[in-house]
């Protein structure tokens, strides 16, 4: 009875877990064809304890749980019209934040051991 209630689920997931959940169906737009690319991904676990059936005064119970998780991260889309397709690719603002600000935090670093060595000559 677990087992088919977690293959439920995860049919349910499996289900809703695309693409065009996120962005929707490709579209005709001016003789252009547009498509969305997006990394799908979902995953779940589980577990119980205890005995089949319900408690009886003076037993334990069953316990047990689950969870599942779905993630859709856009790549790009693809543009295709009747001379040519083209890839175009989502630019991730957050990434390339986090990117720079690591590089400044460590160019800022070095700048100074390298100042510090220098005084202590």
């Amino acid at each position: 009875m677990a087992l088919e209630r977690v293959k439920e689920m995860l049919d349910q997931v499996a289900g809703t877990a695309r693409v065009e959940t996120a962005y929707g169906e490709s579209r005709e737009v001016a003789g252009k064809t547009i498509i969305p690319v997006a990394r799908v991904s979902y995953g779940g676990g589980g577990g119980g304890q205890g005995r089949q059936g319900e408690a009886e005064q003076g037993q334990e119970g069953v316990g047990g749980g689950g969870g599942l998780g779905v993630n859709v991260q856009p790549l790009g889309c693809f543009i295709v019209t009747k001379e040519s397709e083209r890839w175009v690719p989502v630019v991730d603002v957050t990434r390339v934040a986090v990117a720079g600000s690591m590089v400044a935090v460590m160019l800022l670093w070095t700048i100074r051991k390298i100042a510090g060595s220098r005084r202590e000559d």
